[in-house]
């Protein structure tokens, strides 16, 4: 093993030697006409981490504590600052999110090149992997894996290693995130990362996807937002409009003039309003609906008007660029709070049984009821009941009663935040 290690060496370094290393002056030609809207978090732990000879670095691992971003990730760059270290061919260097996702960044690259206090090192997919026997001479490249198994130590999760960043788009970024770095040689080599390393986020509103939209539970709403790092899903309707897009999902508490608009904005949104259970079945509900491209007296923003129907399903999409922050303004129908209607015992009755069935219906107009919605009590104190959604009827078998009086009390919340409270009461006689 050692006299093949010694003569890799070799090899790598006549290519070094024959390898004429030219300076390479990057020129970044920024467009500033709509520069892109970016919604995210730079994440830093610039302690120090030192690379050992044959061994896992200290610390090993080095980590980031995420916190407080509501919102999913839609691309990920990893940066290392002011790296110094003489054989990179002998560098492993992986990244674990806090889903377990893993991502060696680089192994076996650079061949017998070194790094002297490169200032910074970006992980990026979008740019081009470094070369397994080349020197690195600039500032960003795509992660690679030459040479694997690697057999990160523990307590570095095992293979299979990703090498692709994007294994993080659409994950939660908060929780803690591990770098682990080791020399997997022994012949002497050591380094640093003297300026430790951050994580550059880029994230959108967690209701970028159809999936995943937010929900109006309420008749009437003022809910601010963006589409700023939102992007488009391939089935979603007319997705050729640039600029990405978030959702939203109401159902009509009832039959009635509905308005809808995005008046107040920071850029120009194209509103859309649709039907449809997936995002690749959407329809126009009617006149007017689908895409809205009109009606705001600022000239920016839309709005919209028409006949809601009771239980019915409005997907709201809200897209365009430049990406930017909007409020979604909804006005529907009045809510009806739920319905409920003793069977048994009736109110005011008086009954021998001293277990007797109680029962009632307990029905809303618009949305659908679950026993999750509903609480009963008996006397003060809740009970155990079934309820069958079917027929929206309540039962539960009383336990054996006192005789006197007693008094039942049911309190239903529909989906839309309407509450019913009934109580009423009968006695047990001898």
């Amino acid at each position: 093993m050692i006299d093949t290690a010694i003569e890799k060496r070799r090899e790598l370094g006549r290519a070094a030697l024959a390898v004429m290393v030219a300076l390479v002056t990057c020129a970044v030609l920024l467009l500033m006409l709509e520069p892109p809207a970016r919604a995210g978090a730079e994440s830093t732990n610039a302690m120090a981490i030192t690379i050992n000879d044959n061994a896992p670095a200290s610390p090993y691992p080095s980590t980031i504590s995420v916190g407080g971003i509501p919102r999913t990730i839609t691309d990920l760059n990893v940066t290392l600052s002011d790296i110094s270290y003489p054989y990179l061919d002998a560098l492993d260097i992986l990244v674990v999110g806090p889903g377990g996702q893993k991502v060696m960044l680089m192994s076996d690259a650079g061949g017998a090149f070194s790094l002297n206090h490169l200032p910074n090192l970006t992980f990026d997919d979008s740019s081009a992997p470094p070369s397994d026997s080349g020197a690195i001479s600039c500032c960003r490249v795509s992660p690679v894996n030459y040479e694997s198994p690697d057999n990160m130590p523990a307590p570095a999760p095992g293979e299979p290693y990703g090498t692709s960043l994007s294994i993080f788009d659409g994950t939660d970024p908060n929780g803690t995130w591990s770098l682990f770095v080791q020399d997997d040689d022994g012949f002497g080599d050591t380094g640093q990362i003297a300026g430790g390393w951050s994580l550059d986020i880029t994230a959108a509103a967690q209701n970028d996807d159809f999936a995943n939209a937010q929900a109006i539970n309420s008749d009437t709403a003022t809910i601010t937002g963006d589409n700023i790092a939102s992007g488009f899903e391939a089935d979603e309707p007319n997705s050729f409009f640039s600029g990405g897009s978030v959702w939203y999902r109401w159902t009509a508490p009832n039959t009635g003039q509905t308005a809808i608009d995005t008046c107040n904005t920071d850029y120009d949104p194209i509103m859309g309003v649709f039907t449809g259970s997936a995002v690749n079945s959407l329809t126009p509900p009617g006149p007017g609906l689908g895409f809205i491209n009109n009606g705001c007296v600022s000239g920016f923003g839309d709005k919209t008007s028409f006949t809601a129907q009771a239980g019915t399903t409005y997907n709201i999409q809200i897209s365009g660029a430049p990406q930017g922050n909007f409020t979604l303004n909804l006005s529907g129908p009045a809510n009806t709070v739920p319905r409920i209607v003793p069977r048994s015992p009736r109110p005011g009755s008086r009954i021998h049984d001293r277990s007797p069935l109680i029962s009632a219906i307990v029905r809303a107009s618009a949305t659908a009821l679950s026993k999750d919605d509903i609480r009963l009590l008996v006397d003060g104190h809740a009970r155990p009941f079934s309820y069958n959604a079917a027929t929206d009827r309540l039962i539960r078998k009383s336990s054996r009663l006192s005789y006197g009086g007693h008094t039942v009390k049911i309190v239903a919340t529909d989906a839309h935040g309407g509450k019913a409270v009934r109580s009423w009461s009968f006695t047990v006689v001898r």
